[in-house]
C-alpha cells in the first residue's frame, strides 16, 4: 500500500510535469490542456485531503471569494447567451481556484516554491530556445516561444510570450539566488532579449513598472547596491545581445520590424491597436452595464461586441481587460470577488516586505504585479501555460494560519472534493464527444462530407459545441439537404442566438428554398450583428428586400449602406486585419455586383470599387505566398 507521503510527493510530481507541457504545448491554448489542468487540479486536491494532517489553512474570507468566484463561473454559464462556448473557462476557474488552494497549503517551508522556480526556470529556458528558432527561421516578424500552432499561419500569439516573460523572470531570478548559481543571469538576459523581440508595447509598460518596482523593494531592503548593479548590467549586456544577434541572423532569411517604429507608433499598424483597445474596453463596459448580475457568459464578447463594432474586422476574443472581461461576461459581482481575491492575498505581502529581506516575497510580488499590469491591457491568461503560474504564484503569497475551526475545515473539505469531482465528471463526459466532434472535422477538411456528417450526429448531445452545428448546417446544405440544415441551425441559434454567422448561414439556406420573408428577418439579423464583418450579410438583405418587392427599403438606407461599401473597400486595400486573405474580397465583389445591377447610374463606380478590391487582394496574396518558406513548417 503507497504511503502517505508518496502521494504527496506524487502531486507535487504531477504540477512540476504538467507546467512544462501547458507552457512548450501552444502555450496551453489548446482544449487538450485545459482538460488535462482540470486533471490535475482533481488529483491533488484529492490527494491533500486524504493526507492532510496540518491543522493551518488558508484564511477563510479569501477561501470562500475563491469558491464564490468559481459558483458565479458556474452560474453565468448556466444562464449564458452563448452557451456552445464558455464550458472550459469553467473548467479552468475551478481549476485554478483549487491549484491556489493547493499551492497556498503545500508550501509551508518554501520547499514548494522552491522546486516551482526551478522548473519554471528550466522550462523558460527550453521556451526561449524554441522562440529563438521559430523566430530565425520562420516568416512570423514577432518572437512568440512556443506560443504558436505550426498548423495555421496567423495563429502566433507574441504578447502572450511576453506576458509570460513577465511572469517567468523574476522566479529565475529567484531560483538563481536560491542555488547561488550565478550564470543564470545568462537566461534572465536571454529572456529580456526575448521580450524586446516581442515588439510588445504594452508588455514594455509593465516590464518598466516591474524594474521600478523592484528597484523601490531593493532600496527599502538596503541591498548591496553595487552587487546588484553588476548583476543588472550582465543582464543588459545579454539581451542586448540577443536582440541583436537575433535579428542579425534573421535578416538573412527574413525581414526585421523596426523597434523604434513599432514604439512610435510608425509602424504598418500604427495606432489602430491602441485604438482598438480602447474601443473594445469602451464596449465591455456598456455590455457589463447591459447584464450586471452573470453577464452574457464565459467567453461572450466575441459574439456580442460585433454589434458595438466600429470598423470592419475590429472583433477580439476579450475586451484586452482582465477586470472587464470578469465584468461583461460573468457580471459584476465576479470582477468584484477577483479584486476582493487579489487585494487579500497581496496587500499582506507589502509589511512582509519591509520587515524583512526575503527574496521569495519581492520576487512573487514583482511577478504578479508585472502580470496584472499587463492583463489590463491586454488579456493574455487564456493560456494555461500563464494562468497556471501566475495562480500558483498567488497561492505563494496567500498567507496561511492557525488553528482552523473544525466545522470550517469539514465545509472546505467537502466542498472542494465535490466541486473537483462535478468538474471532472462533465469533464470526461463532454471529452468523449470533444473527441468525436474532432473526428468529423477532420474528415470535413478532407471533402468527406458525409463521414463528417455521422461523427457530428453521433456528437449531437455535446454540450459544448462550440461550431459543431455551423459546419453540419453548412455540409447539409452543400448536400441538398436544406430541411436538415435549418434543424442544425435552430439547435445552435437555441444556444447561442447573438452569433452573426448562424444567421447568415439560416438566411442562405431559406434563400436557397425562396423562403423570402424569412431569409429577410435571417440576414436583418445577420447584418444588425455581423455588417462589419461579413459583407454576405448586406448582399442577403439587399437581394431579398428586392425579392419581396422592397426596394425603397435599400434606397432609404443607401447612404448607410454606401459607407458600409467603402469601409471594406478600404478594408480590404489596406489588408486591415489580413482580411485580403480570406474570402471577404470575393464577398464584396459580388456584393458591389449586386449594387451596380441595382443603381445602373453608379454602376460604375461599384464596379471600380470591386474590381480594386480584388486586385488589390490579389497583390497581397501574390506577396504572402512569395514570402521565404518556413524553414522549419
Amino acid at each position: 500500500m503507497m504511503r502517505i507521503p508518496d502521494l504527496r510527493r506524487l502531486s507535487v510530481f504531477l504540477v512540476s510535469g504538467f507546467i512544462p507541457v501547458a507552457v512548450l504545448w501552444k502555450g496551453g491554448k489548446s482544449l487538450e490542456t485545459t482538460w488535462m489542468l482540470l486533471g490535475v487540479a482533481w488529483a491533488v486536491t484529492l490527494v491533500y485531503w486524504l493526507s492532510r494532517k496540518k491543522e493551518e489553512d488558508i484564511n477563510g474570507g479569501l477561501w470562500f471569494s475563491a469558491m464564490l468566484l468559481t459558483l458565479w463561473t458556474v452560474i453565468s454559464y448556466l444562464f449564458s447567451k452563448t452557451g456552445n462556448y464558455g464550458l472550459d473557462e469553467v473548467f479552468r476557474m475551478g481549476s485554478f481556484a483549487l491549484i491556489l488552494f493547493w499551492a497556498a497549503r503545500n508550501n509551508g517551508d518554501g520547499t514548494l516554491l522552491r522546486k516551482f522556480a526551478s522548473i519554471v526556470s528550466w522550462t523558460a529556458v527550453f521556451a526561449m530556445i524554441i522562440g529563438i528558432g521559430v523566430y530565425v527561421l520562420q516568416p512570423v516578424s514577432r518572437f512568440v516561444g512556443p506560443f504558436f500552432d505550426f498548423r495555421f499561419t496567423t495563429d502566433y500569439w507574441p504578447n502572450a510570450w511576453a506576458e509570460f516573460v513577465l511572469l517567468t523572470w523574476p522566479m529565475v531570478a529567484l531560483h538563481m539566488k536560491q542555488k547561488k548559481h550565478y550564470p543564470w543571469l545568462i537566461a534572465i538576459g536571454l529572456l529580456f532579449g526575448g521580450l524586446l523581440l516581442s515588439y510588445s508595447r504594452g508588455a514594455y509598460i509593465a516590464f518598466a513598472g516591474q524594474l521600478v518596482l523592484l528597484a523601490v523593494c531593493v532600496v527599502v531592503q538596503k541591498k548591496n547596491m553595487k552587487h546588484e548593479f553588476l548583476m543588472t548590467l550582465s543582464v543588459v549586456i545579454v539581451a542586448a545581445l540577443t536582440f541583436y544577434g537575433a535579428n542579425a541572423v534573421r535578416s538573412t532569411f527574413h525581414t526585421v520590424q523596426s523597434l523604434g517604429a513599432k514604439v512610435t507608433l510608425n509602424s504598418a499598424e500604427g495606432t489602430s491597436s491602441v485604438d482598438e483597445r480602447f474601443a473594445f474596453m469602451k464596449q465591455a463596459a456598456r455590455l457589463a452595464l447591459e447584464q450586471p448580475l452573470s453577464g452574457y457568459g464565459p467567453y461572450s464578447f466575441r459574439f456580442v461586441q460585433t454589434r458595438l463594432q466600429e470598423g470592419v474586422y475590429a472583433t477580439s476574443d476579450h475586451p484586452h481587460n482582465m477586470l472587464l472581461k470578469f465584468a461583461m461576461e460573468e457580471g459584476i459581482p465576479a470582477a468584484g470577488l477577483f479584486l476582493i481575491l487579489l487585494i487579500g492575498i497581496l496587500l499582506p505581502v507589502v509589511p512582509r516586505i519591509r520587515k524583512a529581506k526575503q527574496d521569495a516575497d519581492v520576487l512573487l510580488l514583482v511577478s504578479v504585479l508585472g502580470v496584472l499590469a499587463h492583463v489590463m491591457i491586454d488579456y493574455n491568461l487564456q493560456f494555461v501555460g500563464n494562468a497556471l503560474p501566475f495562480w500558483m504564484m498567488l497561492g505563494f503569497l496567500t498567507p496561511v494560519s492557525t488553528p482552523v475551526i473544525r466545522p470550517s475545515l469539514i465545509l472546505r473539505r467537502k466542498t472542494e472534493i465535490m466541486v473537483a469531482t462535478i468538474l471532472i465528471v462533465f469533464a470526461i463526459l463532454e471529452g468523449r464527444h470533444l473527441i468525436i466532434s474532432s473526428y468529423g472535422r477532420h474528415a470535413e477538411a478532407n471533402g468527406r462530407y458525409e463521414v463528417a456528417l455521422k461523427y457530428y450526429a453521433a456528437s449531437a448531445g455535446e454540450i459544448f459545441s462550440r461550431d459543431l452545428h455551423l459546419s453540419e448546417a453548412y455540409l447539409l446544405r452543400q448536400t441538398g439537404r436544406t430541411d436538415e440544415a435549418k434543424t442544425a441551425l435552430t439547435r445552435y441559434l437555441r444556444r447561442n442566438s447573438l452569433d452573426a454567422r448562424a444567421w447568415l448561414q439560416l438566411g442562405q439556406t431559406l434563400e436557397k428554398e425562396y423562403e423570402w420573408e424569412l431569409a429577410l428577418s435571417a440576414y436583418e439579423q445577420a447584418y444588425d450583428l455581423g455588417k462589419w464583418n461579413h459583407p454576405d450579410a448586406l448582399r442577403g438583405l439587399v437581394v431579398s428586400h428586392f425579392a419581396l418587392m422592397k426596394g425603397k427599403a435599400v434606397d432609404e438606407r443607401r447612404g448607410e449602406f454606401d459607407a458600409l461599401l467603402t469601409a471594406f473597400h478600404d478594408a480590404i486595400v489596406q489588408n486591415a486585419h489580413f482580411i485580403a486573405l480570406g474570402t471577404v474580397p470575393e464577398e464584396y465583389v459580388t456584393l458591389t455586383e449586386e449594387f451596380a445591377q441595382i443603381y445602373p447610374k453608379d454602376a460604375g463606380k461599384y464596379r471600380t470599387m470591386g474590381k480594386e478590391a480584388l486586385e488589390h487582394a490579389k497583390t497581397e496574396r501574390l506577396q504572402f505566398s512569395a514570402r521565404p518558406a518556413g524553414r522549419l513548417w
